[in-house]
């Protein structure tokens, strides 16, 4: 394919729209698609240097290019890319941001709606890119050739690194660059994997902490004065601050970022909507009937009375051992298969973890303990480093650089109250499960390698199948330039963390382990329902916190939605058999 690729590049350099091109954009969007175009990496690195990195604003809002884009960026040809084209991809649209403040018409005016209109086109484009964690490491490396533009105060950022730095550095009322850097890290760190890569390598929390703490005044109304370091100072760029550090405290209460948190600096913890106390908790008829059929035969009749349970349940909140209690008894049901994966034992050695882990190991134990969820004083950080390290051999995981955080692990070990032995029975019971590699990312991967069968391909194409018949949704979609694969394949890599509420994410699982594989394409279709007036939202306002609003799914209830998906169950019956 070599000549064809050099074809290609001729082509691209001539006719960006042509219909080969449209027709490797079509290819390149699905994950299957993308498989076949791995054949030939030239192709994919030549794709993504002469067409995705041209500048055109009209194309970051076309969901075929948006979903292509996100697929070739996760590739090693796509990465290299990237790397070599970061000023093409950013600069023009950063110099346009530049150009319109500096516009003396729109000075004379009073009018920022040129730098308004500017700033929403470059936000699109960090939009998409926080759907790839292997994209922003490229965009954020040190390793560029080009040269870095803040060499003093009086130059603008042209890459993505210098105006994120820039916003790190920048105290008191600020600019426009630094205002548009911290729009930017707040977008992007709603996905966690970056989240942990720009804290491990930018120490972010505590550098904007220092900034908040240099941007503050106390205003002495008899005297009409002011002294500094007390109460926040609220312009824009104080404002966003002081969000994104609330975001990064409250990792994990989904109802963060949805009210106005910038009067205080100091975080706004939701406990008891989050979490409810365990004292309040009843027991219901599906733990009754768990703890009544242990000794049970498990068979299919066990499995339809403990579904029929569940449906009558799943509005109550589900204790955490109700759920370890239900993985073990659902394992039951399933036949011996042949296990690819043996626990290991004391004295195997144990791979590394990257630095990004630890940080991603923080913000789970600290979950766990602002929530009650572990009990204080206690080393969980520690137990849970040895517990990845000891997943990572499980599975057979060999990792060159970061690729994202466990959070199934870390979800798993939150449900087990930080008990290293109850997790590990749990995830050794949860790789017998057919449902599992749907929803533990990591082990999906694995099993893909194992089975010469790409679990994440034929979930995502059955999943198109689905959404076909959404008519109101799809629109929305195409008119958003928003990428469902690349939304719902970011909620299932962190489990669903800061997506759902803890006690609807509990209730997931539990339905995902109870119900056949299919129900978690179900409920991923509820989800798309729920958050349609949302997608449809999107552009109509040209609000940048209708975008953030679409990474979780606060108000979602799986009561409201169990019997549509029982209803789905039937309708889709035959047409997912052939799948």
């Amino acid at each position: 394919m070599h000549l064809y690729s050099r074809l290609i590049e001729h082509d691209l350099l001539t006719n960006s729209m042509n219909p080969v091109l449209k027709f490797l954009i079509r290819v390149g969007e699905t994950i299957s698609g993308l498989e076949y175009l791995k054949e030939d990496p030239e192709l994919l690195y030549i794709m993504c240097k002469n067409y995705f990195c041209i500048p055109n604003s009209s194309l970051w809002s076309d969901r075929e290019f948006t979903n292509c884009f996100i697929n070739f960026a996760n590739t090693i040809p796509g990465s290299k890319a990237i790397l070599e084209c970061n000023r093409q991809l950013i600069t023009p649209y950063l110099n346009r941001i530049w150009k319109a403040d500096e516009d003396e018409l729109s000075f004379l005016s009073g009018s920022d709606r040129a730098v308004e209109e500017t700033v929403f086109d470059f936000m699109k484009i960090i939009f998409t890119l926080t759907f790839s964690l292997n994209c922003v490491q490229s965009l954020l490396s040190n390793d560029t050739d080009d040269e870095s533009t803040l060499v003093d105060s009086d130059k603008k950022a042209s890459h993505l690194r210098d105006l994120i730095d820039d916003a790190l550095n920048t105290s008191g009322p600020g600019t426009v660059s630094c205002y548009v850097g911290l729009l930017s890290i707040r977008m992007l760190i709603s996905n966690l994997n970056i989240l942990i890569f720009i804290e491990r390598t930018m120490n972010l929390q505590e550098q904007l902490q220092l900034l908040q703490s240099e941007c503050t005044v106390t205003y002495d109304e008899e005297n009409q004065t002011t002294v500094s370091n007390s109460d926040v100072i609220i312009d824009e760029c104080s404002l966003v601050r002081q969000n994104i550090i609330n975001f990064i405290q409250n990792v994990g209460t989904v109802k963060h970022g949805t009210q106005n948190m910038f009067k205080t600096m100091k975080p706004q913890r939701i406990h008891s909507s989050a979490i409810p106390s365990a004292k309040t908790r009843r027991l219901n008829d599906f733990q009754r009937f768990l703890n009544d059929t242990r000794n049970n035969l498990h068979d299919q009749g066990w499995l339809y009375q403990a579904r029929k349970t569940y449906r009558q349940c799943c509005g109550d909140t589900l204790k955490e051992s109700v759920f370890i209690d239900l993985i073990q008894q659902v394992r039951l049901t399933v036949p011996n298969t042949k296990s690819y994966f043996i626990w290991p034992d004391n004295e195997r050695i144990l791979p590394e973890l990257f630095p990004e882990d630890l940080v991603g190991i923080s913000l789970i134990v600290r979950f766990g303990a602002n929530n009650k969820i572990l009990q204080p004083s206690f080393q969980y950080e520690t137990v849970l480093a040895h517990l990845l390290k000891q997943v990572s051999s499980f599975l057979n995981i060999e990792r060159d650089k970061f690729d994202g955080f466990d959070w199934f692990v870390g979800i798993v070990f939150l449900i087990c109250g930080g008990n290293m032995e109850r997790t590990k029975i749990v995830l050794q019971c949860m790789v017998h499960l057919p449902v599992t590699p749907y929803i533990w990312s990591v082990f999906g991967k694995e099993m893909s390698i194992k089975r010469n069968w790409e679990y994440a391909s034929h979930f995502e194409h059955t999943l198109s199948i689905l959404i076909e018949d959404l008519e109101i949704f799809k629109p929305a979609l195409e008119s958003a330039g928003i990428s469902w694969n690349a939304l719902t394949r970011n909620w299932i890599d962190q489990c669903y963390f800061n997506v759902l509420e803890w006690s609807e994410l509990c209730n997931f699982l539990a339905m995902a382990v109870l119900f056949p594989p299919e129900h978690v394409l179900y409920y991923l279709i509820c989800t798309a329902q729920h958050l349609q007036a949302r997608f449809l939202n999107t552009f109509i306002s040209n609000d940048l916190t209708t975008y953030q609003r679409i990474f979780n799914l606060d108000g979602f209830r799986i009561n409201d939605w169990i019997g549509s998906m029982d209803q789905m169950g039937k309708q889709y019956k035959n047409i997912l058999s052939k799948y």
